[in-house]
């Protein structure tokens, strides 16, 4: 239970000050715990340690900004929280430490397994910072295969939220019955260009912030697009993809892609040459993309059928008529859109979303927002 002084400090009216408070020192680049942060992340997880900074300061300018960050399971909290994160991703972490701070309720934290350290160095700056917190915030750093330590966890906790695959959803929740249960499955997104912003005046920038969306966490992150639809005739969508591939192959000089691990290499390469394949075979397909490289790879597929990404900065670009067109596409992900980023005015695609019963408004963002994220 939270002692009289962590008591205080988490009154909801002071809440914010300190959300702003933790990320104005984040932003500081020579603050110690983002500087090992960066080389540490970089490390484990594979990102370049420049996608590492930018991800530090697009998560914590978001939080400066007032913008909203707090997740969409926060208000679903109950008692104290063991959250098990997953992925590389910071933003999940420090979202699930401020979703708790919040709500003011105790949280044990597992950072990811294949990518430990930000967890732990963010709550132990946190700590740093505010010490009277350590009666409320824990961070448990073991191995995801630590059976027995995990199941203690989850027995002192009121509300277990899991990040993670379909199998570790699961496991978890075998050993979480009678718990307040948030699971948080692998999603993808997608994004929906709509004719205006493909105008002659706007394409350039909207390219600009088509790549920093699929660019950012090397298109790792569930809110990258994997695919945008673009509402246009085959020869706009073609002058879009060209610019969109200019576009990644700019930022991959001031934000180079990562390490990719040697099994996804493989998974990689064998999506390209499919491609490659598909392409011979029907010229409307078109591939842009260095001969030397499989990354920064975009794809023109007119075809009706939606393909997910295989990540690191590969995306399809796929001409549609109207967004119910490109709805019927995305029926086979409808248990997995995270988000649907668009040019056009929300309210046109929230009408078009309520007309179908698979997917919901919440998922609209706005394009470019990953820069903010």
């Amino acid at each position: 239970m939270p002692n009289r002084a962590a008591a205080r400090l988490m009154r909801g009216r002071e809440m914010n000050k300190i959300f702003r408070e933790i990320a104005a020192i984040w932003l500081d680049k020579n603050y110690r715990f983002r500087r090992a942060s960066i080389e540490l992340v970089s490390g484990s997880s594979g990102l370049s340690k420049e996608m590492v900074a930018l991800g530090i300061d697009v998560t914590f300018k978001r939080i400066m900004n007032g913008d909203s960050f707090l997740p969409a399971y926060t208000k679903s909290l109950k008692g104290a929280v063991f959250a098990i994160i997953g992925g590389i991703i910071p933003a999940v972490t420090v979202e699930a430490v401020l979703a708790c701070l919040s709500e003011k309720r105790p949280l044990i934290l597992k950072p990811p397994s294949i990518e430990p350290h930000f967890g732990r160095i963010f709550v132990e700056s946190v700590l740093h910072e505010y010490h009277e917190l350590s009666a409320v915030l824990k961070c448990l750093p073991i191995a995801s295969n630590d059976s027995l330590s995990i199941k203690n966890a989850v027995d002192t906790c009121d509300t277990i939220v899991v990040y993670g695959d379909d199998s570790t959803i699961e496991k978890v929740r075998l050993i979480s019955t009678g718990k307040n249960f948030l699971p948080n499955g692998n999603m993808a997104s997608f994004g929906f260009i709509d004719s205006e912003a493909l105008s002659r005046e706007r394409i350039d920038e909207t390219a600009t912030l088509a790549a920093y969306d699929v660019a950012m966490y090397d298109q790792q992150g569930c809110l990258s697009p994997h695919a945008y639809f673009v509402e246009a005739d085959y020869k706009t969508a073609s002058a879009f993809a060209k610019k969109l591939f200019e576009k990644l192959e700019s930022l991959e000089n001031r934000v180079p892609i990562g390490r990719i691990p040697a099994d996804r290499q493989f998974l990689l390469r064998k999506f390209i040459e499919d491609w490659r394949l598909k392409s011979l075979m029907d010229k409307r397909i078109r591939m842009f993309q260095r001969k030397d490289s499989v990354t920064n790879s975009v794809i023109l597929d007119p075809s009706p059928e939606t393909y997910l990404s295989p990540n690191f900065r590969v995306v399809l670009v796929k001409p549609v008529v109207s967004v119910p067109e490109m709805l019927r596409s995305l029926l086979p992900f409808q248990k997995r859109i995270k988000g649907l980023s668009t040019t056009s005015s929300p309210a046109r695609l929230e009408n078009a979303i309520k007309s179908c019963d698979f997917l919901s408004p919440e998922i609209i963002t706005g394009h470019g927002d990953l820069q903010y994220y």
